[in-house]
């Protein structure tokens, strides 16, 4: 896509250090435009802007220009210190792949994954998956809506795994089901204990 020159942007002759700057991009997965705004040296803005005409993909380096926002903005992965270590940066990764738009399958494979450990973390720690979501359900430690779900997520999660099947859609809902699950059974209690500490 195009990328110019802001307009009163200084030329390379200007005395200013760097030079603000917009390009139009576009989503590899998505196809989604978007525009970077961006901040360079004026000598690196003519290369990047001579860089346009080649046909070729152009391989990347160290960055020759300071992002200074993005529109729309880019949402970010939810990420609470709260929740299992073991599962944070495998549920952040759930959210980015479906904010790209990626095979639902995989989303939901990964989700399966979270959910295994959070019925671990929740005190389930033997049997099959069935087993210590019905445990937890016995114990009242989830909710019969929950657990239904949670079976729901277990179905869907081998399916995706051994089929590599899925709906986006179901992705979107399960990933949107584990983070109410994890503010419910870690934030939530982590939060009331320390609001109750300072009124003590």
């Amino acid at each position: 896509m195009p990328v110019g020159r802001t307009p009163g942007s200084p030329s390379r002759a200007s005395a200013e250090p760097e030079v603000d700057a917009a390009a139009i991009s576009q989503c590899i997965r998505c196809y989604k435009p978007s525009m970077i705004v961006f901040s360079t040296r004026p000598d690196h803005l003519d290369s990047i802007i001579e860089c346009l005409d080649q046909t070729t993909p152009l391989k990347g380096g160290a960055s020759l220009v300071t992002v200074l926002g993005m529109y729309p903005p880019q949402p970010e992965a939810d990420d609470d210190p709260h929740w299992p270590a073991e599962i944070r940066r495998q549920f952040r990764d759930a959210q980015t792949m479906l904010m790209s738009n990626m095979s639902p399958s995989i989303i939901i494979g990964v989700c399966r994954t979270v959910l295994d450990v959070v019925m671990r973390k929740l005190g389930a720690s033997e049997g099959t998956l069935h087993q210590r979501i019905n445990l937890l359900q016995a114990r009242a430690v989830i909710t019969t809506p929950i657990a239904d779900w949670a079976h729901k997520l277990r179905l869907d999660g081998n399916e995706a795994v051994h089929e590599g099947t899925g709906e986006r859609d179901n992705a979107a809902e399960f990933v949107e089901f584990l983070r109410t699950l994890m503010d419910v059974t870690f934030s939530l209690p982590a939060k009331i204990a320390k609001q109750q500490g300072r009124s003590t």
